[in-house]
């Protein structure tokens, strides 16, 4: 295959979205592979030879093993949310493999094992590069934007969903009552037990507020951050003082907020380096450094 191969097949695919050209045989490719989430997606191309300009393709016998390790090693490797496609193309008895990654919303995306600012990427003019800090806090409010339009329509859907029929309500109304009574009836249970846990809860936001009193995250008066995201995070703080070993999933559950939203929290305090994560992901903790 000759050079105009090369051009015509590279122009074709980047007729919907940027590619790079890629090998297998390092990993150096997964910094691109988060720079496309962050930015607005593109193509990874396996099996050209960009210096020589030439379509060499994959060994056939070794095609589905290349494609298993790629995925692997996004996965393994790569902090995403996004549905990536991999696939194979058969161009002129040549096998290509492509993997194509569309723009996430839930940035930054990063890849794993190291800090948020040495290992986020973005794509720009072609070129792979890693993400200056203002660049990073751009994307994390980005990101922190599209979680919250993601929440108010599933909200907005789930209401319109359950919104009864005028010919249902007669129906149900008696099934209504009685569930209304037993709920009365178990919230009276509960209350006391409720009542209780609220109460040591804030107290010991209380104590987490004293300790840190003259820090400045919390200093929402001054408009630099809103009164609502300061309390929430000054509850997810109390609950890493109580329990370093906490998740993510068991503080939404207590906090009664997304998921989405502790992981964007948790990722600005971060990346503001208020908190920092020793150990696995499974089995490591949270520490309070410096607030």
């Amino acid at each position: 295959m000759n050079m105009k191969d090369f051009d015509f097949l590279l122009e074709e695919e980047s007729s919907d979205m940027n590619c790079q050209i890629c090998s297998y045989e390092n990993n150096d490719y997964l910094k691109t592979v988060v720079a496309f989430a962050n930015t607005n997606g593109g193509k990874l191309l396996f099996g050209l030879d960009e210096r020589k300009r030439e379509i060499i393709g994959i060994d056939d016998d070794s095609l589905f093993k290349v494609m298993d390790t790629i995925s692997k090693s996004i996965s393994n490797y790569c902090e995403l949310e996004v549905r990536i496609n991999i696939y194979v193309r058969n161009y002129k008895n040549k096998y290509l493999i492509i993997v194509e990654i569309p723009k996430g919303a839930l940035k930054p995306y990063y890849i794993k094992g190291n800090s948020i600012q040495n290992s986020t990427y973005i794509r720009k003019n072609g070129i792979t590069s890693l993400a200056d800090t203002n660049t990073i806090k751009e994307l994390i409010l980005d990101g922190v934007y599209s979680a919250y339009l993601y929440q108010t329509s599933k909200k907005i859907k789930h209401s319109v969903t359950n919104k009864p029929r005028l010919d249902d309500t007669n129906d149900t109304k008696n099934v209504v009552d009685t569930n209304l009574s037993n709920l009365a009836h178990d919230t009276n249970d509960t209350k006391n037990v409720a009542d209780t846990n609220l109460s040591s809860f804030a107290h010991d936001t209380n104590d987490t507020k004293n300790d840190y009193a003259n820090c400045s995250i919390f200093d929402y008066e001054k408009g630099t951050i809103s009164k609502y995201k300061a309390e929430q995070i000054l509850k997810l703080l109390t609950l890493i003082k109580k329990n370093p070993w906490i998740t993510q999933k068991e503080i939404s559950k207590i906090l009664n907020v997304s998921l989405i939203t502790v992981k964007r929290l948790m990722l600005s305090l971060q990346f503001n380096g208020n908190i920092s994560r020793y150990g696995s992901c499974r089995k490591g903790k949270w520490r309070i450094t410096q607030l």
